[in-house]
């Protein structure tokens, strides 16, 4: 009765197990989306970033590939920072920076961060626009298409970064089987 006249518009039914039929049929329908790491143009490297932004503890982690899938190195860092999307913007520069530095100038870089991924194509938000012009800056001197990618294809970095948040020293992996 309580709802009926709160809202007076919307027909519960006259008995707890009508509206009981009513709440379940307000389930929402799961949708599925396949998620997978796409294969890269043969002369580009494809770089996968992410942070972790926890308790006080931040890292960050990438992973660079060839196209094929084979890793050519993957980092893990500490650092301070005041949020979650300056950490996003802060965990892709090293990778890139390291593409650059070893001639790697053909790369692609991912994401899962949505909003970091907005802020490099169109708009920059105040609080991290110095760590994002710092990124375009090196974009802009390699062939680099910067992309968002689902959370579940970025588990590999994620962990790097959530490994890392507990550690003093950065590290860096050249092989698969060096990674923690």
């Amino acid at each position: 009765m309580m709802m009926g006249r709160t809202f007076k518009n919307y027909n519960f039914g006259n008995s707890w197990l009508e509206l009981c039929e009513l709440v379940e049929g307000l389930k929402p329908t799961p949708r599925w989306k396949i998620v997978k790491w796409l294969r890269q143009l043969e002369n580009r490297v494809k770089i996968n970033s992410d942070s972790s932004f926890a308790e006080g503890k931040v890292g960050i982690g990438g992973v660079v590939r060839y196209h094929t899938g084979g890793m050519i190195m993957a980092y893990s860092i500490p650092i301070v920072c005041s949020s979650n999307n300056l950490a996003e913007a802060q965990a892709a520069p090293f990778g890139v920076q390291w593409c650059m530095h070893h001639g790697y100038i053909n790369c692609d870089l991912a994401m899962d961060s949505l909003v970091v991924v907005e802020m490099l194509n169109h708009s920059t938000n105040l609080k991290v626009k110095e760590s994002i012009d710092a990124l375009r800056q090196i974009m802009l001197q390699l062939n680099c298409i910067v992309s968002h990618c689902f959370k579940e294809a970025n588990q590999t970095v994620d962990s790097l970064a959530k490994f890392v948040a507990n550690l003093v020293d950065p590290c860096m992996y050249f092989d698969w089987q060096s990674l923690p």
